[in-house]
């Protein structure tokens, strides 16, 4: 009832605005008889692959699985809960209609304490925006596959939605659907992270937990950066992440100097074999590389079953990449981290652990705050969760919202929610 009093008041119902539009758009695509859709550009995810690991220009550190307890957390707890944790995620979800395609995405900046701190798109400003300047930020990408309405689209969605690449290459029937939410996600982080350097005062220790790298390198970049591949569908989508990675690292680097230090909280450890390539345990075949999840899974069977179920904390591990006049990325510094699901005594192997990475760039500025491990493992163990528990609260809160919009968005063009499971949604 009070948004609608102040839409009343106000004059101007944006989000009829955004309905009519949306329904128009389906109603010109629908008419279309001239079908441009491609298959081929839904068969493959070009940024799936493991990520490639460089062995030569890693430097690894000591590895101490005694180092860190629950114990020694607890006796820092009154420090730890001073620093303010900030948690970053974005999340995507499709419209995919024979007609168009329509990607839908969100960014949320939240904080435990003081809840949501800068989202994209903020509904509630999206429904109070004056005509001037209607829509706070973008978070569609939509692609024709028809023939005769691309005109229509720019006209009418180009302040909501993005209609082409980070090197402004148009969105069309062949450009990779998955490169396109895999750009969509970054483009939100970049934007709410933006924000968050420009908009907002700090007065107190924060930091910011990235769900997900800072970066990563794919096989895709590696091969065509550094083996000169002339694979040029690929390599669109190469320089657009690049492009992307660049800005990324750029802001992050800004958020360093106004004193919030982001961590990247990585979960899906099984994309990376970094560790097989270093092997600080000596239990790989140099031939033959395993991902992370499998290697971390091997230690602990070798040196930890039938014993007492402890923190594990493997690094740190210098990751840095050759820098070239396309890309400049920054090292960072990584820790494996693996947290007992249950604190009993008896069998323990892999199957009883939780495994996650942290990445952060060698900054005083951190150092200054906290040690970066104790603040992931307060976070996590120490709130009696095996992940950190911004990151499963941001997560969840960036997901319904994208899924609230993508809902809204099938109301207002009228098709059923069967368009949307076309894609695994992240």
């Amino acid at each position: 009832m009070f948004i609608k009093y102040l839409i009343k008041i106000r004059g101007y119902n944006i989000m009829n605005d955004l309905m009519n539009m949306l329904k128009k758009l389906y109603e010109v695509s629908v008419n279309s008889n001239i079908f441009t859709r491609s298959e081929a550009s839904r068969s493959r995810k070009p940024f799936d692959d493991l990520e490639y690991i460089e062995a030569n220009i890693l430097e690894t550190g000591e590895f101490d699985i005694e180092k860190y307890s629950l114990d020694t957390i607890r006796d820092e707890f009154d420090e730890l809960r001073k620093i303010n944790i900030l948690g970053l995620d974005s999340s995507s979800r499709v419209i995919d209609t024979p007609y168009i395609f329509i990607g839908v995405g969100s960014a949320f900046i939240i904080s435990r304490t003081k809840g949501a701190l800068v989202k994209c798109p903020d509904f509630y400003d999206f429904i109070l925006s004056s005509k001037k300047n209607r829509y706070p930020c973008r978070f569609l990408s939509i692609v024709p596959e028809v023939e005769g309405i691309r005109d229509f689209i720019e006209e009418n969605f180009a302040e909501i939605a993005y209609l082409k690449n980070p090197n402004n290459i148009p969105y069309d029937q062949f450009y990779n659907k998955y490169a396109i939410l895999d750009e969509l996600r970054t483009r939100l982080e970049n934007t709410v992270l933006k924000q968050l350097v420009h908009e907002y005062n700090i007065y107190e220790p924060t930091l910011l937990f990235l769900d997900g790298p800072l970066y990563f390198i794919p096989a895709d970049l590696h091969q065509y950066m550094y083996r000169k591949t002339s694979n040029l569908n690929n390599n669109v989508y190469v320089n657009a992440w690049i492009r992307l990675m660049n800005e990324k690292t750029r802001i992050i680097k800004q958020a360093y100097e106004k004193n919030i230090p982001v961590i990247g909280i990585v979960k899906r450890i099984y994309r990376s074999t970094l560790l097989s390539k270093t092997d600080p345990f000596k239990i790989c075949d140099k031939k033959s590389y395993i991902n992370d999840e499998a290697y971390l899974s091997i230690v602990i069977n070798k040196y930890l079953r039938n014993k007492e179920p402890k923190i594990i904390v493997l690094g740190p591990i210098r990751y840095s990449v050759p820098r070239t006049n396309m890309l400049d990325l920054p090292e960072k510094i990584i820790y494996y981290i693996c947290i007992p699901k249950r604190e009993i005594i008896g069998e323990t192997s892999y199957k009883n652990y939780v495994f996650y990475r942290i990445e952060y760039f060698p900054d005083k500025k951190l150092y200054e705050i906290t040690d970066p491990v104790k603040i992931a493992l307060y976070d996590s163990i120490g709130m009696g969760t095996t992940i950190p528990l911004t990151i499963l609260l941001v997560d969840k809160i960036v997901k319904k919202m994208t899924a609230g919009i993508t809902n809204y968005i099938l109301r207002a063009m009228n098709i059923s929610s069967e368009q949307t499971l076309h894609y695994i949604n992240l």
